[in-house]
């Protein structure tokens, strides 16, 4: 009986030897599907395919006709001119959008920074009132008096922070209903 079990461990041994060496080597199968892959056909994009404009323009340039009169040129001139004024305005309207929405950005920042720091030394305050069981004893009336004021100041300004929030939003939201585009106003 052992020596069946001897032969057959020996068999199965020298099966799965034969088997390895038949094997292929990963990097000579990555090298395989190198050698099969196509290159595929991709665009690339150069300086020369964007348009280089100094300003941006929603009207298309409209060139002069041969036979146009100057009157009809002039007149053309004209709504130019308007359109650029027109173009000029609305570029104000959203450089004075992007200045309030920075300012109301500004604000709610401030506040985020001024509560992260009120809750900072909060938190100083509370581990040196536990580390020292002299001042629990001696002054826990007034922790507790400074605590509930701590509480409620903290409330008023989480408070201020979620109406400066929703004021930035709907600030958001009244620009872009009024055509401000979001590089603007984001």
């Amino acid at each position: 009986m052992r020596r069946m079990i001897q032969l057959v461990t020996i068999a199965l041994m020298v099966f799965g030897l034969w088997s390895v060496a038949g094997a292929q080597s990963l990097g000579d199968v990555a090298r395989e599907a190198r050698k099969q892959k196509k290159p595929g056909t991709t665009k690339v994009v150069t300086n020369d395919d964007i348009p280089t404009q100094d300003a941006i323009s929603t009207v298309p340039a409209s060139a002069p006709a041969a036979d146009a009169g100057s009157t009809e040129a002039a007149a053309g001139d004209k709504g130019e001119a308007k359109d650029e004024k027109s173009e000029n305005k609305e570029q104000k309207e959203w450089a004075a959008w992007k200045d309030k929405v920075a300012g109301q950005k500004k604000s709610l920042s401030d506040l985020e920074k001024e509560l992260d720091l009120m809750e900072r030394e909060h938190s100083v305050r509370v581990a040196s009132y536990y580390a020292d069981a002299g001042q629990q004893l001696r002054d826990s009336k007034k922790w507790f008096e400074d605590e509930r004021a701590y509480q409620a100041d903290l409330e008023k300004k989480k408070k201020d922070l979620e109406d400066n929030k929703q004021k930035l939003d709907e600030m958001r939201e009244q620009a872009r209903k009024e055509g401000v585009p979001s590089s603007f106003i984001d």
